[in-house]
């Protein structure tokens, strides 16, 4: 970013200038009524409308933007999906940052955003209308948005934790599910070295 200041060359006072680190801030504003995408510079000067609202969203959304400043993942209720029931779905969109052009990769009854790892996006669904004691209710999932293939990471009924540490994720299942294998567990996010730390619920 350059700006250009003028100069009183018969002006002999101190002449302050401020500055700012060079840098995008990524928000969701609610002004116009409905939950639009920004970006603007830092110090709040050139903000741009980078994806509006379609008007189907409500408060509970979450935003999580690439280390680079390229994309940024979405949770929101954006694509009015819903369940048997009627229920919202969340629907995860994932937002080129420059180009303001998006994509939905995902829908699910709850979505949790982990991390981006390099150009992997990591995540956790629950799925719609599933049992309370299906393994598969819940699921962790790494998304590479440019190769846009996805790897499941684990399965579970319900996961007591999940974090993302130094580009591997650890993640602990419940014992709410007789059948889990508990313990703390680690893998990257292309599904490999898996291990298992602890052999006890966490």
């Amino acid at each position: 970013i350059t700006q250009s200041v003028v100069l009183d060359a018969n002006n002999r006072s101190v002449f302050h200038v401020n500055l700012v680190p060079n840098g995008k801030d990524v928000f969701v504003s609610h002004q116009n009524g409905t939950y639009d995408l920004y970006t603007a510079d830092l110090d709040g000067q050139d903000r741009r409308l980078v994806l509006a609202g379609t008007g189907s969203e409500i408060a509970d959304l979450s935003l999580v933007v690439k280390p680079d400043g390229t994309r940024a993942a979405l949770v929101s209720t954006r694509d009015n999906e819903r369940d048997s029931s009627g229920d919202l779905l969340r629907t995860l969109t994932i937002i080129n940052l420059s180009t303001g052009s998006s994509a939905s990769v995902d829908h699910a009854e709850q979505i949790q955003l982990i991390d981006w790892i390099g150009n992997v996006l990591v995540y956790s669904t629950t799925a719609a209308g599933a049992n309370d004691i299906d393994i598969q209710r819940n699921k962790l999932i790494a998304y590479d948005f440019d190769a846009n293939s996805r790897v499941q990471l684990a399965t579970a009924n319900q996961f007591n934790a999940i974090i993302s540490a130094q580009g591997n994720i650890y993640y602990t299942d419940s014992s709410t599910d007789p059948n889990a294998v508990l313990g703390l567990f680690k893998v990257r996010p292309d599904g490999t070295n898996r291990q298992r730390l602890s052999e006890s619920e966490v």
